[in-house]
């Protein structure tokens, strides 16, 4: 099976005019991230109408992105149970848009680190919550890594993958290459079967650049052929944070190459 590619809106931008923009493009879904100030929900719920007929014209699916700041798992409670109204909010909204998932990050910051065991017990705590929620309305719902903070390892997702059987792993790429080479090559090996979806993005191994596939560090071909090894054939978002869309073109055509030269099908 080919693999699918899409790609996400950036949230700084109004939500509607970003996905018609990204309708254009040679790809088979769009990525829509739920987040502040130019698509937050309350404004994605007044063009609900508009996206879902883009969708249709387009013959585009359609996958959602929690905000990666989302505080489901703050350990001051009125905090946290705001967080996971908004989160529950957004699994009624992929229901409404025929959404097959949405990815939901741990909650990480840095201090919290210092606490590891109660930033897995608050993080699984919220997770699970989801999931039941999600079951309910027919969407499933993914942990993504993000490999920093207080849920920096390969065994803080595998916690989480471990203890939710109905959850889904989306591996971002570029995070995990943040850890060097062998940390992506773990995740793709320990959480084989688990990987549902993908982001893919380039950095130079020091920060969440986010640039196009093939600018930075990231040794492609290697880390597909991991990809290959636990037969991937899923989705693939381009994750490119830049003003020139043209780059998320780019970043398709170099991954495909990159998959076939790893000795995956043909994207």
């Amino acid at each position: 099976m080919p693999l699918k590619f899409g790609a996400m809106n950036n949230p700084a931008r109004d939500v509607l005019d970003e996905l018609e923009t990204l309708s254009e493009l040679d790809l088979d879904y769009l990525e829509l991230t739920v987040e502040w100030p130019g698509a937050s929900l309350e404004r994605i719920r007044e063009v609900e109408g508009d996206i879902l007929s883009l969708l249709s014209t387009r013959d585009l699916d359609v996958v959602v992105h929690a905000p990666w700041y989302l505080e489901i798992a703050s350990p001051y409670e009125g905090v946290r149970e705001g967080a996971m109204k908004y989160a529950e909010g957004l699994l009624d909204l992929a229901a409404e848009l025929n959404a097959p998932f949405l990815t939901v990050h741990p909650y990480t910051p840095g201090w919290l680190a210092r606490y590891r065991d109660e930033a897995r017990r608050l993080n699984l705590e919220a997770m699970r919550r989801l999931v039941a929620r999600g079951t309910e309305v027919g969407v499933r719902v993914h942990v993504e890594n993000v490999d920093h903070g207080a849920f920096s390892s390969v065994s803080d997702v595998l916690y989480l993958l471990g203890a939710l059987p109905e959850m889904g792993f989306t591996l971002d790429l570029g995070h995990a290459f943040l850890g060097g080479v062998e940390k992506v090559r773990s995740y793709i090996e320990k959480a084989r079967g688990r990987i549902l979806h993908v982001h893919a993005h380039d950095n130079y191994g020091r920060g969440d650049d986010h640039m196009p596939v093939g600018a930075g560090r990231v040794p492609w071909e290697r880390v597909l052929s991991y990809l290959r090894s636990v037969g991937y054939e899923g989705t693939v978002t381009l994750e490119i944070h830049c003003s020139d869309l043209e780059y998320v073109e780019v970043s398709r055509r170099k991954f495909i190459e990159y998959w076939e030269r790893a000795g995956g099908s043909e994207g």
